[in-house]
């Protein structure tokens, strides 16, 4: 008997034990693998199109700013200047001073050949042509024309061109000027210029000067009979002058500009001039205005010759 209830005991723990494990079996379920997508079956003989790849973009936040774009470079504001352009100038120069004749070297008359003429001033035109010879350089074509008249009664007699006047009689005296001009002005610093506003010019010119002097009076012989005397003379200079220049634009409408030229030798021709002047320019018009200076010399070497600075104020109109 107990060997048999000792046997039903191991029993039951047997079937209570089986039953737990049965129990958890149920309850822990495996988890199925995640499955691959199955590629689609294409027919034979298909090609495979390859997709592109899935990119991401960036969506702009609602209320923020937009990205500020860079600006475009702004273009230099034209400069004020005179070259580059064709361009026809008039002035109008007031000069005060007057010429001289004197004696020259090779006189051997007795009586002097001085003369001044410092009366009856007249107006100086002139006119200016201005060509572009390249994108900084200009080729200018000037003239001008100035004379003087004089009445004076000497107070010995003098000896003209070879013509005798005599003392205490009126003479007239006519004096005139014609000076042509060609210069090359050629821009030498800064280069390039890269929006300078400052110009460094070197001055190349040939001129050409034409002077005539004309000398009206009387003379009586020993009869007491009056007639008429007159002498007349031309020379012309033909000189080349080197120079310097400077031009300033102070503003788009406003500039300055200076300009010194000159050749010279001992005892022979000279000649210089110079200017400075305000350039005010509105479209295609400029006003010009300053001072301007001319010398010549005709060459000693002669019976007579000529002399004299000519110098004053002057205004000027140019079209472009």
């Amino acid at each position: 008997m107990k060997s048999n209830s000792q046997s039903g005991v191991v029993f039951l723990c047997l079937l209570a034990l089986t039953g737990a494990l049965r129990i958890d079996g149920q309850t822990a379920t495996p988890q199925a693998p995640p499955a691959t997508p199955q590629a689609t079956p294409t027919s034979p003989g298909t090609p495979t199109v390859p997709q592109p790849p899935t990119r991401t973009t960036e969506t702009q936040q609602p209320g923020s700013p937009p990205a500020p774009q860079p600006q475009p470079p702004q273009p230099e504001p034209p400069r004020n200047t005179a070259d580059g352009h064709f361009s026809i100038e008039l002035f109008g120069w007031y000069t005060t001073a007057s010429p001289v004749l004197r004696t020259g070297k090779t006189n051997f008359n007795a009586n002097p050949s001085n003369l001044d003429f410092n009366q009856n001033h007249y107006p100086t035109p002139g006119i200016m042509v201005s060509i572009p010879a390249g994108k900084s350089n200009t080729l200018r074509i000037s003239w001008f024309r100035a004379k003087r008249t004089s009445d004076f009664i000497p107070t010995q007699d003098l000896t003209i061109y070879n013509q005798a006047f005599d003392a205490n009689a009126s003479i007239r005296s006519r004096y005139q000027l014609d000076a042509v001009k060609v210069s090359f002005d050629y821009l030498s610093w800064p280069y390039p210029l890269k929006g300078s506003r400052f110009r460094l010019k070197t001055l190349w010119e040939i001129n050409y000067i034409n002077t005539t002097v004309n000398v009206d009076s009387t003379t009586t012989d020993s009869n007491g009979n009056i007639s008429p005397v007159t002498a007349t003379h031309s020379k012309a200079i033909i000189l080349p002058t080197l120079g310097i220049g400077i031009e300033e634009s102070i503003s788009r409408n406003l500039r300055f500009e200076a300009r010194l030229a000159g050749m010279g030798f001992p005892h022979r021709s000279a000649i210089w001039d110079g200017e400075a002047a305000f350039g005010v320019r509105v479209k295609k018009a400029e006003i010009r205005f300053g001072g301007k200076a001319f010398y010549f010399k005709t060459t000693p070497k002669a019976d007579e010759y000529l002399k004299g600075t000519l110098w004053g104020p002057f205004v000027a109109f140019r079209w472009y």
